[in-house]
């Protein structure tokens, strides 16, 4: 566990580096790291807008865009229960003032509290800035038609840690439930040696991460996120079919191939599972 500490010969505080590495299923610790002590960054890196002010200054406030639904909201209600287990829904913050509910998930999954974490999840509608659908005909003394893109909006934010990630619920007109995960918050800070890009040390130090301020690193990571859904859709009769388009060779034709649809019905969770992309 990373300490402080003061360096009694030269009156700087400095922090030892410190990492174990433990195999949680052997309950086993493997090497343990020491990388030295190295000093602290005595520079307040507080990141409220007035400290930034005062170190940098700030770009000119933008002009302020309101969205109103003036005759009233296009979503009702129905119970108002939300899902959630432990993890994320126990940290859920207010996020979004504007718009707001009262409900908090809980860790039993199945209903909510009102009054503890007011804020806690907020519903919206939004405008994707797309058309749900339009077309032009020529052919018809340009006739037009198009519809506007809404979505409505479940959002939940959770901070943990430096982090605060945005987790979106979206239902879209066109049937579709998307997941949108945002993260924002503070960058996870190391200590260094290296003031700038021009010490001796940045080469080593910064081989892992940025230098994002004098003796300090921001380490390169990844973050995974998982979903599991339940797909009873208005009840358990119902069957989850997934198609694949095919490719069929075409004798006898200028076209070379087609494409034809191959529908499959699964049975269980596992046969819907999708291979991930190349990263």
């Amino acid at each position: 566990m990373p300490t402080h500490c003061y360096d009694a010969g030269h009156g700087h505080r400095r922090a030892p580096l410190r990492q174990a590495i433990v195999d949680l299923d052997d309950r086993k610790v493997l090497p343990v790291l020491d990388t030295g002590v190295v000093p602290v960054s005595t520079q307040t890196q507080d990141f409220d807008e007035a400290t930034v002010d005062a170190r940098f200054g700030l770009r000119p406030a933008l002009k302020p865009i309101r969205i109103t639904q003036p005759q009233g909201k296009n979503f009702t209600i129905d119970g108002g229960f939300i899902v959630g287990r432990s993890g994320s829904s126990t940290s859920a913050t207010s996020g979004a003032r504007a718009r707001s509910s009262r409900w908090r998930p809980t860790t039993a999954g199945r209903c909510c509290t009102r009054a503890r974490w007011p804020r806690s999840a907020c519903r919206t509608r939004t405008r994707a800035g797309n058309p749900i659908w339009r077309h032009y005909e020529f052919l018809a003394n340009g006739l037009y038609e198009g519809r506007a893109e809404v979505e409505l909006v479940v959002r939940m934010i959770s901070q943990v840690g430096n982090y605060d990630y945005l987790i979106d619920w979206v239902f879209t007109q066109h049937g579709a439930i998307r997941v949108d995960v945002g993260l924002t918050g503070i960058d996870i800070p190391k200590g260094v040696r290296s003031t700038t890009l021009h010490d001796p040390t940045a080469a080593a130090d910064t081989a892992f991460g940025t230098l994002v301020a004098p003796q300090i690193v921001a380490p390169f990571h990844s973050h995974f996120f998982n979903f599991r859904l339940e797909v009873d859709v208005d009840g358990r009769n119902n069957s989850f079919v997934l198609g694949r388009l095919k490719t069929l060779n075409v004798q006898g034709s200028p076209r070379k191939s087609v494409w034809v649809l191959d529908e499959e019905v699964l049975a269980r969770e596992k046969d819907a599972r999708l291979d991930e992309p190349d990263v």
